[in-house]
């Protein structure tokens, strides 16, 4: 299995890099790295041009050259890193917060074009893709959205459901990321 952390975004709302915020005594970047890397064997980080990461010799830091483009054109840029790989699992650097034990538990229930994570019937994140669906992920336009081959296999699915809100909780906003704080602390 492959792993994708999608960190090319231009974090406006939040006003600084999503990948360089603390959690845990470890930066969003840093800590989703280390967990793919418990389930993948090779992990790929998509980031800016402008934000180059260090993420250590273990994980390919991977540029989008036009990350204005969206989301997508950053998952592709990982997925075409990750050529071999049957079977990848991604996720946007938002949601860094996720335990390892819920990645654990993805990757073992994996079946099928797609597995996703479910908190009170609500989809979330980190996905796993099998190949039919990268390779339609790859062909869409780089402007398109990946929701479009995403909900087109959702009769297939395997929806793991679990005891982690965090699946569907992302950082945005300072306000988001003050709340996901406030949490680590209690």
């Amino acid at each position: 299995m492959g792993a994708v952390i999608v960190a090319a975004g231009a974090s406006r709302r939040l006003g600084s890099p999503k990948a360089l915020l603390l959690y845990e005594g470890e930066t969003f970047i840093g800590r989703l790295a280390r967990h793919f890397q418990t389930v993948a064997e090779k992990v790929v980080v998509v980031c800016r041009p402008d934000l180059p990461l260090a993420v250590g010799d273990t994980v390919s830091v991977v540029e989008n050259p036009d990350p204005e483009r969206g989301m997508l054109s950053s998952l592709q840029c990982g997925l075409r890193t990750l050529a071999e790989a049957e079977n990848v699992i991604f996720s946007p650097v938002d949601y860094a917060s996720v335990q390892l034990a819920t990645i654990v538990t993805l990757t073992a229930r994996h079946s099928g074009p797609l597995t996703l994570p479910t908190f009170h019937g609500k989809r979330g994140h980190p996905a796993i893709i099998s190949r039919p669906v990268i390779e339609q992920l790859l062909e869409l336009d780089p402007t398109g959205s990946p929701k479009t081959v995403i909900y087109s296999h959702l009769q297939q699915a395997c929806l793991v459901p679990v005891n982690e809100a965090r699946v569907v909780e992302d950082v945005d906003t300072i306000e988001d990321y003050l709340k996901l704080v406030k949490e680590e602390r209690r």
